[in-house]
């Protein structure tokens, strides 16, 4: 189970090299040898327009890797492509969230990073709950 601070970007990637600031490093082993720099950051963003809402956990896809090979880094929320540079997915409770799967495989690929959005119990923030790593 991992607490995402209210304050900062959370950065949990494969490659400290290319993501000096990461806080988890989680150990992709094919797509490490592939090359692609995977990493996905946390932030809570606050609705300006709405102050009175709270702050929402966000995620946002920061991998590095080329440009023709840009499927390859797609994290997944419910299902759903999140791209490199896209714009960030807000999260809520229960939501799914994976990164380092093949877009021609299914979703059983050994290699994935797989978790599941959670509540954390102060504050009414969120969290990451279940973070699994295939071997």
């Amino acid at each position: 189970r991992l607490a995402i601070p209210l304050v900062g970007p959370w950065l949990l990637t494969n490659c400290t090299g290319a993501f000096p600031s990461t806080d988890v490093v989680v150990p992709l082993v094919k797509a490490r040898a592939a090359g692609y720099q995977l990493g996905l950051r946390f932030e809570y963003v606050a609705d300006r327009a709405a102050p009175s809402v709270p702050p929402c956990l966000t995620v946002f896809n920061i991998s590095r890797v080329r440009r023709r090979r840009r499927r390859y880094s797609a994290a997944y929320v419910n299902g759903s492509p999140l791209l490199p540079g896209a714009r960030g997915v807000p999260l809520s409770v229960g939501d799914i969230v994976e990164l380092g799967l093949h877009p021609n495989r299914s979703n059983a690929d050994t290699s994935a990073l797989r978790l599941r959005v959670a509540l954390a119990t102060a504050g009414g923030g969120a969290g990451v709950d279940d973070a699994s790593v295939g071997t």
